[in-house]
């Protein structure tokens, strides 16, 4: 049996690769580009604005790392920041229609590549597995909350 590390290594690389394949059919080639539009979208449909400080957060990357992919998708013309009326230091990041129209394309790409990676699996299986996959995911954000605490726990497997 794959130990848990390989195998999740390895589960990661092949959607990666699959978001890479299907992305590319939309002109989308930075992975982390399709989630910035896809909250950029709801933001919009909500009638919400966002500054790129907020967006980093929310995405749980630096500023610097967002900058790279804010300035890609103004020159695309997926994106503008228009200034904050009440203060001059702030932007707010906002979608234009061609980011509209390509967040909207990320959406069906994200569900054919869910679409794919159950296709083989009862609806039993579909649910038990997303209840593992949430399971696993709370117990590595717990661990790495304690670790980054500078606790030490030992955890019982």
């Amino acid at each position: 049996m794959t130990k848990p590390q390989w195998a999740f290594r390895n589960l990661a690389r092949a959607h990666r690769h699959a978001l890479g394949a299907v992305f590319g059919r939309v002109g989308i080639n930075d992975i982390g580009q399709p989630l910035l539009l896809k909250i950029l979208l709801n933001r919009h449909e909500s009638g919400e604005e966002i500054t790129q400080g907020e967006l980093a957060r929310i995405m749980n990357i630096s500023a610097s790392t967002l900058t790279i992919s804010v300035k890609s998708l103004e020159r695309h013309g997926y994106i503008h920041k228009v200034q904050d009326e009440t203060d001059m230091r702030r932007n707010f990041l906002q979608i234009t229609e061609k980011g509209i129209d390509a967040a909207r394309e990320c959406v069906k790409c994200f569900e054919e590549i869910d679409r794919a990676i159950y296709c083989d699996f009862s609806a039993a299986e579909r649910d038990t597995a997303q209840r593992l996959l949430t399971r696993m995911t709370h117990n590595l954000r717990q661990f790495a909350d304690i670790c980054e605490s500078g606790e030490r726990e030992v955890i019982d497997v």
